[in-house]
């Protein structure tokens, strides 16, 4: 059922573009709200991920005993779809090729930043069309595994709970960064750890896609490094299994807007082979399971 369920979700995740209506935080927001009166620091970031997490795995075992299992489907689908990635990621990479394809670098880079949000750190205007498209195939990378693959790596490993806690660890973060910048090292730190194990398999399974022995070398590498951000460890292995090269020193301006629109191009046909890699993959696991 939960390999179904998995399906369906991200069938309707697709079609639609994105999980709205069901991706709504507001409650979420108001639950921190109510904490924030009664804890503080690092107790208000775990109760406000482990209560809304724990109280849904009650749910989920509660409902196993009704409707012959079609609640407890239906709660693994709307779960799902919560915990999937906020916005329309496909219709942001159009836009973005759109404003890039015609050279209007300042509207593709005021694109960039509203995807990377208060998180980037990014200067307003463009100065090097080149650190704009490096910024946007890293942006690319992270986006498309946060969305999807480390949902579906928590959601197979824990359940809708940690599927939930992922998320919620996600939100906490994006709203402590708005609010108070300069308490969000912890969050960071755990965000880190919790994108560890996801993301070093979503880059290796980029070796089962693509150049399978240059992403497996550049794989190798990354795994020494336990303190590589998982943005960096997918565009390391996955410029490897693309075999992207570095831009000739006298690239003009034509040849970098081809070659940028080409690499992203790419970069989600990569995402889209792994994605049915991983899911090839559960579904064997469940049947041997």
């Amino acid at each position: 059922m939960e390999l179904f369920a998995l399906l369906v979700a991200l069938g309707i995740y697709v079609v639609r573009g994105g999980g709205a209506p069901v991706q709504q935080d507001d409650w979420f927001h108001k639950l921190q709200g109510v904490l924030a009166a009664r804890l503080s620091g690092s107790g208000r970031q775990i109760g406000s991920i482990l209560l809304p997490a724990v109280t849904v795995q009650c749910v989920y075992l509660w409902a196993g005993h009704g409707l012959h299992g079609l609640l407890q489907f239906a709660l693994l689908v709307v779960v799902l779809l919560f915990s999937l990635g906020r916005g329309n990621l496909g219709a942001a990479v159009v836009e973005y090729l759109e404003r890039w394809s015609r050279g209007d670098f300042q509207a593709a880079h005021e694109l960039v930043q509203q995807e990377v949000m208060a998180a980037s750190g990014c200067e307003s205007g463009v100065e090097d069309p080149a650190a704009l498209h490096t910024l946007a195939r890293g942006r690319l990378y992270y986006r498309s595994f946060e969305r999807l693959f480390a949902v579906i790596f928590w959601f197979s490993l824990g359940g809708p709970a940690a599927a939930l806690a992922y998320r919620l660890v996600l939100l906490e973060e994006q709203k402590a960064l708005v609010g108070t910048p300069d308490a969000v090292g912890g969050r960071l730190a755990l965000r880190h750890w919790i994108e560890w194990v996801p993301a070093r398999l979503l880059a290796l399974s980029f070796a089962l896609v693509g150049d399978f022995d240059a992403c497996l070398r550049r794989w190798r590498e990354v795994l020494d490094n336990t303190r590589l951000e998982a943005v960096d460890v997918l565009e390391s292995c996955g410029s490897a299994a693309l075999d992207l090269q570095p831009p000739a020193a006298d690239e003009s301006p034509q040849v970098l807007i081809a070659r940028g629109a080409a690499e992203l191009d790419g970069v989600e046909v990569l995402h889209r082979r792994a994605l049915v890699v991983w899911l090839v993959i559960i579904a064997l696991l469940t049947m041997i399971g």
